[in-house]
């Protein structure tokens, strides 16, 4: 038995196979002797540290055990475990699983860590309850629940492939919507794609994170002179007999710890829906 004690919390371990550890006296943080019998070898061999009067400081302890090997050690205050296999991390707040980690059941927590670092996570909305996902995906498929305003979804020729816009429908303006009751996190990551149909002459689409912008994506249907060769090599999925250029994939990211966010698309596009358009799909929420 041995037992191990730093300024946030105390343990007891025991590794009966190969190693026996049995401090004699033991004072917070101190050992004043120490004996340790290792059974491994052919002749035990029996170490002895200090007396009463010294201190014994160690890194780190390793055991040579049968099948694996066992070490612990103090990193950055807190108590760790390590194995062939896992790693374990406590204090008296948090518990971290820095390795593999098998479960038959389910595990809740507010956070997703590894090696002590935030992961993402996202926030999917669906009938007024909240459940969180590590992938999930806003992909506006018809007869599902749809959060954007306005929220007209389309297609283009016979393409079965669902999207928020398109021709016709989007032009000058913007859409969006809220996101509630986010758990508790410290920054977002928004990904997905932007659809260009048709005439575009440089204008742009924008993405806002309560009213910041984060990210915008402009847009030339011809940025040559011969307008007869971007025709004749572009390509036009639908709407009007101009190329048009699909799935722009962004990725941006702020700083952000409200339980409410505001996501929003705008445009400034001054000609009509049917002269140029564009639309959204794949809008993805990660938290972190």
């Amino acid at each position: 038995m041995v037992k191990i004690k730093n300024k946030k919390l105390t343990i007891f371990c025991c590794y009966m196979e190969s190693i026996k550890i049995m401090p004699l006296v033991t004072r917070s943080w101190n050992f004043f002797a120490i004996v340790i019998f290792l059974f491994n070898t052919v002749n035990a061999e029996i170490y002895r540290f200090g007396n009463s009067e010294s201190t014994l400081n160690v890194n780190s302890l390793h055991f040579n055990g049968l099948a694996s090997k066992i070490e612990l050690c103090d990193l950055k205050g807190d108590f760790v475990i390590k194995t062939n296999d896992v790693v374990l991390r406590m204090n008296n707040k948090v518990f971290d699983v820095l390795a593999k980690l098998n479960s038959n059941g389910s595990i809740k927590t507010r956070t997703f860590t590894s090696d002590a670092i935030n992961q993402w996570y996202k926030q999917h909305v669906v009938y007024n309850q909240t459940y969180r996902y590590l992938w999930e995906i806003d992909n506006f498929e018809p007869n599902k629940p749809n959060n954007w305003t306005p929220g007209k979804i389309s297609t283009c020729g016979d393409l079965s492939n669902y999207f928020l816009g398109g021709p016709c429908i989007l032009m000058q303006g913007r859409v969006y919507r809220i996101y509630n009751g986010l758990p508790q996190h410290s920054k977002i990551k928004i990904t997905g794609i932007i659809h260009f149909f048709d005439k575009w002459e440089g204008e742009g689409v924008s993405i806002k994170a309560d009213g910041v912008i984060l990210h915008s994506e402009h847009h030339n249907w011809c940025p040559t002179v011969m307008h007869t060769s971007c025709k004749k090599f572009g390509i036009d999925i639908c709407g009007q007999d101009y190329p048009d250029r699909l799935s722009v994939y962004f990725s941006v990211e702020m700083d952000h710890a409200a339980s409410q966010l505001s996501l929003e698309f705008q445009s400034g596009l001054k000609s009509s829906a049917c002269t140029a358009s564009w639309g959204i799909d794949d809008i993805a929420l990660f938290l972190r």
